[in-house]
C-alpha cells in the first residue's frame, strides 16, 4: 500500500511539475511574441497596420505572417493592400 501510495504521490508531482512548465513555455513564449511585435511595429508602422487590417478581415495568422515576411518595403498602407491583393489574386484560384 506504502508503494502505491508513494508511486501516486510522485505521477501527481510530476504532472505538476510539467503543468508548470508548460505554463511558464506558453507565458515566454507570448511575452517574446509581445516583444517582436512592439520591435516590427518600430520598424514598420506600415506592416504594422497592414497586420492589423488582414486580422481584422479575418486572415489567419499563418496567412497574415508569411505575407508580412515576404512584402517589399512600402511606403504607405494602401499599397501594401494593393500587393497583398494582387498576391492573393495569383495565388489563390
Amino acid at each position: 500500500m506504502t508503494e502505491a501510495i508513494r508511486t501516486r504521490m510522485q505521477q501527481v508531482v510530476n504532472e505538476t511539475v510539467m503543468n508548470e512548465l508548460s505554463s511558464l513555455r506558453t507565458m515566454m513564449e507570448e511575452h517574446f511574441s509581445g516583444l517582436m511585435w512592439g520591435e516590427r511595429q518600430r520598424r514598420s508602422p506600415t506592416g504594422a497596420a497592414l497586420t492589423k487590417r488582414l486580422f481584422a478581415a479575418g486572415f489567419s495568422a499563418q496567412l497574415v505572417r508569411m505575407m508580412m515576411d515576404n512584402m517589399p518595403e512600402m511606403e504607405s498602407v494602401e499599397g501594401a493592400l494593393e500587393w497583398v491583393q494582387q498576391v492573393l489574386e495569383t495565388n489563390i484560384r
